[in-house]
């Protein structure tokens, strides 16, 4: 089983994952990271076989979908192309028989007011909208995998935790996923 976590910075992404990772017992990887794209082309999509490589069942932090987004919206950071993007859900898929993207979401003002309050080296509060209706596209357009959309202005970061884990359970257990 892999989940993945997706999103705009201050939509609870790492709070999510962690008590996800309580409800149901997987561990939370760091999938994408601004250090991570800075490696080449080719080292970064050898970066993220190596995350699936094992066949380890998971909750990642981010994947190569933040990295699809962010690494088109900042200088000199790596960009993993639409085929190996494909041939990564590909490989995920014959590891495992239950895959899931949660795309966490929010209002603009709502993700703009979270990163104000924790400070954040990366991304400012003018680069939301932009990253918000790039991750919007990708979600749409390109990602090959299931996907769940949880709007984290419409939930807490422990209501989207239940409702996840609730979900996830039910999938599983009446597909007989492992």
């Amino acid at each position: 089983m892999i989940v993945i976590l997706e999103g705009v910075d201050g939509t609870f992404k790492s709070t999510i994952a962690f008590g996800l990772s309580n409800h149901i017992g997987l561990p939370v990887v760091p999938g994408s990271s601004f250090e991570s794209a800075k490696l080449s082309n080719k080292e970064l999509f050898r970066w993220y076989l190596e995350k699936i490589a094992g066949g380890q069942s998971v909750i990642f932090d981010r994947f190569v979908y933040s990295n699809r987004v962010y690494a088109q919206s900042f200088q000199d950071y790596s960009l993993i192309t639409l085929p190996q993007m494909r041939l990564l859900e590909q490989v995920m898929g014959q590891m495992h028989d239950y895959l899931l993207v949660v795309y966490l979401t929010g209002t603009e003002d709502d993700i703009r007011e979270r990163i104000n309050i924790r400070g954040d080296n990366y991304i400012k509060v003018n680069k939301v909208k932009g990253l918000i209706t790039r991750y919007e596209d990708i979600m749409k357009k390109e990602v090959g995998l299931k996907i769940i959309v949880v709007n984290t202005s419409r939930m807490t970061s422990e209501e989207s935790i239940n409702f996840l884990s609730k979900k996830i359970r039910r999938e599983t257990e009446n597909s007989g996923f492992n």
